[in-house]
């Protein structure tokens, strides 16, 4: 009884800070260096898409991980994760970046904006990095009023 109300009041977490974006659910809270977002889940800070595809679907296999089949880093919609072996993550992530160093290599960012003079050092475009920080700080500042 008490796992199935930790269940509800974490769905009910996951929720409240997530935004319907195309057919992904996004999850509006703090994201890590590497782009996946976080979430405090059983004592300690976890990736939210994992803590969402276990509300889902009831667990993780050992010795699995979980993949965005969208390749949207801070999707947390269970219909857009699956379980796959480290192997066939690192092979997938693979093919991603190769698709990714073709969009790098070009003069525009997924979004459009000029690249040229405006990356930061990582190839990010600065113009969407910005955008997504002021969004970010509005969000917060909305939540602490």
């Amino acid at each position: 009884m008490k796992e199935l109300t930790i269940l509800r009041n974490t769905r009910k977490r996951l929720e409240a800070r997530s935004v319907q974006a195309g057919d992904c659910i996004e999850f509006r809270g703090p994201v890590n260096n590497s782009g996946y977002a976080k979430f405090w889940y059983m004592g300690k800070t976890t990736y939210a898409h994992r803590v969402s595809f276990i509300v889902a679907r009831g667990g993780i296999p050992e010795g699995k991980q979980i993949d965005h089949k969208c390749r949207n880093k801070i999707c947390i919609n269970p219909k857009h994760l699956g379980y796959v072996t480290p192997q066939e993550n690192i092979a997938r992530s693979m093919k991603h970046r190769t698709h990714l160093r073709a969009v790098q290599e070009s003069a525009l960012c997924p979004k459009g904006h000029t690249k040229a003079y405006n990356t930061t050092k990582t190839g990010h475009c600065k113009t969407c990095k910005n955008e997504y920080n002021k969004a970010y700080r509005e969000r917060r500042n909305g939540e602490n009023q």
